[in-house]
């Protein structure tokens, strides 16, 4: 991620730590997130030149990118000072898989995303800070675009799959007004993919947004 990307997440954690005004975070009743941050996909490039290959292309040269953006929203509800539930969408970026072979190319998007369900157990550091762990799971949608040159099978690069993938995480909520946290996140989402029709892998979010409580 470049610096140019990472400016609008530096600036607003700075602008919240530096602030003076603090209030305890509340103890219960419902919430609503929204985070940005970076994805890291861990997808195993093999499988898709493997796929190539069994189509006839040889001397496959391929390159997938890693990294890209993520947001997602949430709604949740905390039952007391150490138990919420969240539901909600998050978007796990979008890559690319390009590769070059005997007579052709291939050049394919890769995108997943999905629903999200899960439950946070929480640790209260002082009044205005809490620590907490994630999981739950993601009704990942992962879908594959493709297009190919030099091959009679155009399409064996093209695949969907929707599947549920468990997701673990840890995390921060600082919080600067009685309604108002900066929450910090790091998560693991499971086995995102196909690995038979193509891609398939863990994939790494880093996240910084805000909490708003009702």
């Amino acid at each position: 991620m470049s610096i140019l990307r990472l400016w609008p997440v530096a600036a607003l954690g700075a602008a919240v730590l530096s602030s003076p005004v603090q209030a305890a975070l509340p103890e219960s009743g419902p919430y609503a997130t929204l985070s940005g941050g970076h994805a890291r996909n861990r997808y195993d490039v093999a499988q898709p030149d493997s796929l190539l290959a069994g189509s006839g292309a040889t001397s496959i040269v391929s390159n997938l990118d890693r990294a890209a953006g993520s947001y997602a929203a949430h709604l949740g509800y905390q039952f007391n000072r150490n138990l919420a539930l969240e539901g909600g969408y998050v978007s796990l970026g979008r890559n690319t898989y390009n590769a070059s072979f005997t007579g052709g190319t291939a050049n394919t998007v890769i995108k997943s995303s999905g629903p999200e369900l899960s439950g946070l157990g929480m640790v209260p550091i002082n009044d205005d800070i809490d620590v907490f762990g994630r999981a739950g799971a993601v009704a990942t949608n992962t879908r594959s675009t493709a297009i190919v040159s030099g091959l009679a099978n155009g399409n064996v690069l093209n695949a969907g799959e929707r599947k549920l993938s468990p997701e673990l995480g840890i995390g921060l909520d600082y919080g600067f007004t009685r309604s108002m946290a900066l929450r910090a996140e790091a998560e693991r989402v499971y086995g995102v993919g196909d690995g038979s029709r193509n891609v398939k892998g863990n994939i790494d979010l880093v996240t910084v947004g805000l909490k708003f409580a009702f």
